[in-house]
């Protein structure tokens, strides 16, 4: 998969092997926050919520929901400097329950609009699994 624009849709699948690559060279130099999401043991929201929370950083007051999902997400005052981008790199979507997907895109596609009022990129990039 190729990206051609930071503002383009919000979530897409890479190859495994893209994630491993961006999760090893991290571009913190550029300012973008990459959280690196494993979800092999995700069964439910809760603990997508969990996985993203650990990855991200976020503070206690995390409310673990959709919501605050959002809120913690539009926010990263935690992180120092503030990042000028967020990129989320999903090890093992594929674990993931549909309604958990259907919610969580709807989410990122929410924070991604906001972002995009200030040209801040955000994107989500999910492993795709490899076909034999």
């Amino acid at each position: 998969t190729q990206c051609l624009s930071l503002f383009g849709p919000t979530v897409l699948g890479v190859s495994g092997g893209v994630i491993e690559s961006l999760a090893q060279h991290r571009l913190l130099d550029s300012g973008i926050y990459i959280g690196i999401v494993d979800i092999k043991a995700t069964e439910d929201a809760m603990q997508l919520f969990d996985s993203i929370a650990r990855s991200c950083g976020f503070p206690g007051y995390f409310g673990r929901n959709w919501d605050a999902l959002k809120d913690c997400l539009l926010d990263f005052s935690w992180v120092s400097p503030k990042p000028h981008g967020i990129v989320l790199l999903f090890r093992h979507p594929e674990m993931m329950n549909w309604t958990d997907i259907a919610k969580f895109i709807i989410v990122c596609e929410s924070v991604r609009m906001v972002y995009a009022k200030s040209k801040k990129p955000f994107k989500v990039l999910m492993a795709t699994r490899t076909q034999r």
